[in-house]
C-alpha cells in the first residue's frame, strides 16, 4: 500500500493516512484464504522428478499440487518451437489456399501449382514430424 503524504502529519509517531502495521496483518490475515500447510519429505529422486514435472506444466509448487488433489487435469506447456510451427503452417495453409482459389477460378491447375501445393504439404508434415 503506498500514500504520497504533503507534510508530516504524524500523531506520537503514527500517521492518519497510513494504517498502522496490526491493521495490515489483520487484513493480509483475513485475505488468506488458505491456512494449512503441509510439509512433505521426498528422497533425491523423487524431488528431481517432482521438479521436472512442476517445470513441464508450468506451475509453481503449490499449484501443482493443489491440481492433484482436486484430480485436475496437469497439461505440459507447449515446446518453444510450437508458436513457430504454428506461424509457419498459417504461411503454409494461406499458401495453399490461394492456389486452391486460382484452381477453382480456371477449372485448371498447371504442373507448377501442383508442385507447389504437394511442396507446402510435405513442408507441414516435416514441421509436424520435427516436433516429434
Amino acid at each position: 500500500m503506498s500514500c504520497v503524504v504533503a507534510h508530516d502529519f504524524t500523531f506520537r509517531g503514527v500517521s492518519p493516512l497510513i494504517p498502522h502495521r496490526s491493521i495490515l496483518l489483520q487484513r493480509s490475515e483475513l485475505m488468506r484464504e488458505r491456512m494449512n500447510q503441509i510439509v512433505v519429505m521426498l528422497n533425491d529422486k523423487e524431488n528431481n522428478r517432482f521438479k521436472r514435472s512442476v517445470k513441464k506444466a508450468g506451475l509453481t509448487n503449490a499449484q501443482y499440487i493443489r491440481r492433484l488433489i482436486m484430480n485436475r487435469q496437469i497439461k505440459e506447456n507447449a515446446p518453444t518451437e510450437y508458436g513457430q510451427m504454428v506461424y509457419h503452417m498459417a504461411r503454409i495453409g494461406n499458401g495453399i489456399n490461394q492456389i486452391s482459389k486460382k484452381v477453382n477460378e480456371s477449372n485448371t491447375i498447371t504442373e507448377d501449382d501442383a508442385k507447389i501445393a504437394l511442396a507446402l504439404v510435405n513442408k507441414c508434415y516435416e514441421l509436424v514430424k520435427g516436433l516429434e
